[in-house]
């Protein structure tokens, strides 16, 4: 059997055994393959194996706006069940400041920065 990595510039983009079509294509050894392969190596330069982070400055944005709207989500639910206590309590202040608060939440995608938490 041969191993192999398929690579695009240095991104290791395939771990291949026994294939017809080695273009972009480094054979090695049995062990090298398994180790490399087994530790989650993804980039191959000069004959050195190692782990990085090819994820764009877009991809980036995204996933920390994405997890952004998850604690705002939660924190925007968390606001609703304490409007809706101020309002069986007849606590007119604090349903006010609440819903003060939660205006701000729902904002926050303006400027991505959480309001200070009144809970």
């Amino acid at each position: 059997m041969k191993y192999y990595i398929k690579l695009d510039n240095n991104k290791i983009i395939g771990w291949l055994v026994d294939v017809k079509d080695t273009k972009d294509c480094i054979e090695l050894e049995k062990d090298v393959f398994k180790k490399n392969m087994d530790n989650g190596s993804n980039c191959y330069k000069n004959g050195v194996f190692s782990i990085e982070d090819f994820t764009t400055s877009q991809e980036k944005i995204t996933k920390n706006q994405d997890d952004f709207r998850i604690e705002r989500n939660n924190l925007l639910q968390k606001t609703d069940i304490e409007i809706n206590k101020a309002i069986d309590n007849a606590d007119v202040e604090r349903e006010k400041s609440l819903r003060i608060y939660r205006q701000q939440l729902r904002d926050s995608t303006i400027d991505w920065v959480l309001p200070d938490n009144i809970l």
